[in-house]
This record gives C-alpha cells, structure tokens and sequence, in this order.
C-alpha cells in the first residue's frame, strides 16, 4: 500500500446531490489504495482498513459486514441511487420487441 494514495476518511450524507459520485471516486481512490503492488491485502484486513477509512456513522453502518464485499455492497446501497428512468421507450413495429416497463407496485407490463 502506498501511504501516498491513502484517500481521506469518507464523512458523506447520502442525501447531497453529489454523494453518488463522491462516493464512487472515493471508492476507486480507495481500492488503488488497497491494490498497489507492492503490499497484496487480503480480505479480512481490507475490511479493517475500510473501517478505518470511513467516518464513525459509516463505520456503524457496516459493522456487522463480516467481509470487504459485503460492506461495499451496503455502502453501494446507500450511496449509488438508481434512477428510475423516465419517459417512453418506443421500439418500431417490425422489430417485434415488447419493452417491459417497470410498474411502480413492482409488477410489470409489457408496453
């Protein structure tokens, strides 16, 4: 690891407009940290530094990911918002294809 790639501790509330894209920059930024060759870092000290590089409210956040994986993909749900997408989606006639659109119950219908 080197000690010049180390990206500052992640203080973010999920509720900034930018927070997606603050977040996937740190991730990257922290994952070269993580991945330089001269130190190979396993897993469970990956879980450790990732603790030690997010802020206290986050840290409790992922506290009972017992794996790396785990608590990115939890920080992943917090931050990475989908969006739903918006407006219709035409196919032509010929092509045959049905688009399903997604319903806001969850059900979905072909449209």
């Amino acid at each position: 690891m080197d000690s010049g790639l180390k990206p500052e501790k992640l203080n973010l509330d999920a509720r900034l407009p930018e927070a997606t894209e603050i977040f996937k920059y740190w991730l990257q930024c922290f994952e070269a940290y993580l991945n330089t060759p001269e130190t190979k870092v396993d897993g469970p000290r990956k879980l450790s530094l990732l603790h030690a590089r997010v802020g206290h409210r986050l840290s409790s956040v992922i506290e009972k990911a017992t794996t790396y994986e785990t608590a990115v993909e939890i920080l992943q749900k917090r931050f990475v918002k989908v969006r739903p997408i918006t407006g219709q989606v035409e196919c032509p006639p010929e092509s045959g294809l049905k688009v399903p659109v997604k319903m806001a119950e969850g059900t979905t219908e072909s449209g």
